[in-house]
């Protein structure tokens, strides 16, 4: 199954023009967000990243269940702008487990995308989910 879920406001949402993803408030376990543009070259290149990143975690993490969101800021302006101060993208905001406090994610190593051989990719990633697990808490499991 995909990895990552993608933002679309509940029928509740929108009605209340809220500018907060239902996401932010359910704290019972950590979640991890993107904000992409899809026509942004930098953000199609490091979708691939995001995905293999939050599989990485997700088949790691057996203990505490995390998910890993994304929000199209061409859509969902307001949201991105508005209800997570984002000013470019792609940019990453983690919500550790009962939390509705955001913090924002600058991922090491390389963020232009998925370019070198398949082992520089893999260490790429693994150098990611390992931070993302660290700065987020998340206990993963041996590799």
């Amino acid at each position: 199954s995909h990895p990552i879920i993608e933002y679309l406001p509940s029928k509740d949402d929108t009605e209340s023009a809220t500018l907060t993803p239902s996401f932010v408030l359910e704290v019972t376990w950590p979640r991890v967000i993107q904000f992409y543009h899809p026509s942004s070259p930098r953000c199609q290149s490091l979708q691939s990243i995001y995905v293999s990143v939050a599989r990485g975690i997700k088949r790691r993490s057996s203990r505490l269940p995390v998910e890993f969101h994304a929000v199209n800021c061409g859509v969902y302006r307001d949201v991105c702008e508005q209800g997570f101060n984002i000013k470019s993208v792609p940019a990453w905001i983690g919500l550790k487990s009962g939390r509705i406090q955001e913090f924002e994610i600058v991922l090491p190593g390389r963020i232009d995308g998925a370019v070198g051989s398949k082992k520089e990719i893999a260490q790429d990633v693994e150098l990611k989910v390992q931070y993302i697990a660290s700065i987020m808490g998340i206990p993963l499991d041996e590799a």
